[in-house]
């Protein structure tokens, strides 16, 4: 088998700590990350690759980010906007989504729980 070396790959992400992981061969206090990006730069010097990445705002990452986007989750759900606008009339102000997705919340950006 033929196998072509000094090659250079370059990846394009939206993921600024998967970005900086590549670039800098580590370098997170995550133990699980640096030994992956490490095991990964291994397998790359050992096939003469080079590889670098390089930040794409995520609105513009549309073919990557296509089947996750028109993912459709039948338990991903919310209640209707009426009825979630009278809890929060009669209960709230409500501050936490705790099981909030980008398609199903309801809480202004700042006021989510992390996800």
């Amino acid at each position: 088998m033929l196998r072509k070396t000094n090659i250079h790959i370059q990846l394009l992400m939206d993921n600024v700590t998967a970005l900086t992981l590549i670039n800098k061969m580590g370098g997170t206090k995550s133990r699980a990350l640096t030994s992956l990006s490490h095991n990964l730069w291994q397998w790359c010097l050992q096939r003469q690759i080079t590889v670098s990445a390089t930040h794409i705002p995520g609105i513009l990452n549309v073919n990557a980010d296509r089947e996750s986007r028109h993912h459709l989750d039948s338990s991903d759900w919310k209640l209707c906007p009426v009825v979630f606008q009278t809890l929060q009339n009669l209960w709230g102000p409500l501050e936490l989504d705790l099981f909030t997705s980008r398609l199903t919340n309801q809480l202004p950006q700042t006021l989510r729980g992390k996800q």
